[in-house]
């Protein structure tokens, strides 16, 4: 039973974490939306976006290191005011459209989208109870797809009406407002006293190897780590090449392949609520992490041997369920780390399983593009990914060792 008051703190806590990787999302993901445009007015070829986003991506990955020390030492309500910061002036540099403010703008955003994970699983770990938290960081962890909807149906059209300088910088300034906005929730959203957190930030070496050792150190983290590893680059595989291989490859019009795609999508955002009700239903939810493995690879397996004969509500329902799995997971993995960081430590253990899930999003595109070259089609690529998803998986429902 939660009272009255863990109730209203809860519900405000999601809300910052929500709206939070909500807007980091759009910031890692509107730039790419919009590139079609705006490296054509920079004189730049259209493949520079990869750039972009791999700089996004990499310093993503270093600074989730430092966040778990930066959450003990200043809060996780501070750090997600401060993600958000970063993500909108970065935005406002890459608005200016001065090429030289390119790379430091995707460093800004990726050092705030490094922060949105580990800040806000810390400040709802701090404000739910333990029985609910599956369900609550799902519901976090749709952020990403929201984020990523709201910037594929907004900033074409403002672009096309402003210009897309003008739309990144007004994204950017959305940021800054609500990073300002979330300050009237401190008094709520109070944290509780650590007496070790000055102690526990320090600028040295320590504030990026001591997540990863925290990982290192537990068989279950690090079983976590690879898993979202693998399962996030089987995620952004389907983001980055799905319509791409619906189109060009099975000759689908881009209009349906479209569909489809968001269709995946909206699967995924509701899968991430379903799956986090399980899994706190559950008595070893990392055996529900594999189920999705599993079945995720074996869609992506099947996907792998589409042909024309599929009618297209054959696909839906294929795409219902693959999105439902391959995009449905994070939440009940953020809710695994969660439980299995030492108390206190959530955002510090949150950061370093991170670490492996960005390098899965940041090197699973060009594995998965080197893959097609190699055997000439998109279909193997999606069936080999396919099938070390659903391996990964199948070890996960039947290992004891993770679960007694």
């Amino acid at each position: 039973m939660v009272r009255r008051g863990q109730m209203g703190s809860m519900l405000i806590a999601l809300a910052v974490s929500f709206a939070t990787l909500t807007l980091a999302a759009a910031s890692m993901i509107g730039p790419a939306v919009l590139a079609p445009v705006a490296t054509k007015e920079l004189g730049l070829a259209p493949e520079g976006i990869g750039l972009f986003v791999s700089m996004n991506y990499l310093v993503a990955m270093f600074s989730g290191l430092v966040c778990g020390s930066l959450v003990l030492r200043f809060g996780g309500l501070r750090i997600c005011q401060a993600a958000l910061l970063m993500a909108g002036v970065g935005l406002c540099f890459a608005g200016t459209g001065a090429v030289w403010l390119m790379l430091p703008a995707a460093a800004l955003i990726g050092v705030g989208y490094g922060w949105v994970n580990p800040a806000g699983s810390h400040l709802l770990v701090d404000h739910t109870p333990r029985s609910r938290l599956g369900v609550v960081l799902s519901i976090k962890q749709t952020g990403v797809p929201v984020g990523g909807a709201l910037a594929g149906a907004i900033i074409p059209t403002m672009t096309l009406r402003m210009g897309w300088g003008f739309t990144v910088e007004m994204l950017g300034l959305v940021c800054i407002g609500c990073a300002v906005l979330m300050h009237g929730s401190r008094h709520v959203l109070r944290e509780p006293a650590r007496p070790n957190a000055v102690r526990a930030f320090r600028l040295s070496r320590a504030l990026f190897t001591r997540p990863l050792g925290m990982v290192l150190r537990s068989r279950t983290l690090t079983m976590l780590g690879v898993t979202s590893l693998v399962y996030s680059g089987l995620q952004l595989n389907i983001t980055t090449y799905l319509v791409s291989y619906l189109n060009v490859g099975l000759g689908m019009p881009l209009v349906t392949a479209g569909l489809l795609f968001s269709m995946t999508l909206i699967s995924g955002i509701c899968g991430r609520i379903f799956w986090g009700a399980v899994a706190d239903r559950m008595r070893h939810p990392i055996r529900l992490m594999g189920m999705l493995g599993l079945v995720s690879g074996l869609c992506s397996m099947t996907l792998a041997v589409v042909g024309g004969h599929w009618s297209i509500g054959m696909l839906a329902a294929l795409f219902i369920v693959y999105g439902a799995t391959a995009v449905g997971w994070n939440g009940v993995h953020m809710a695994l780390v969660a439980h299995a960081a030492p108390d206190g430590e959530e955002g510090t253990a949150t950061g370093g399983v991170q670490f492996l899930t960005f390098f899965g999003a940041l090197s699973a595109p060009p594995l998965f593009a080197i893959c097609a070259s190699l055997t000439g089609s998109f279909a193997a690529a999606f069936g080999i990914f396919g099938a070390l998803a659903a391996s990964l998986g199948a070890v996960l429902c039947v290992s004891r060792r993770l679960v007694d």
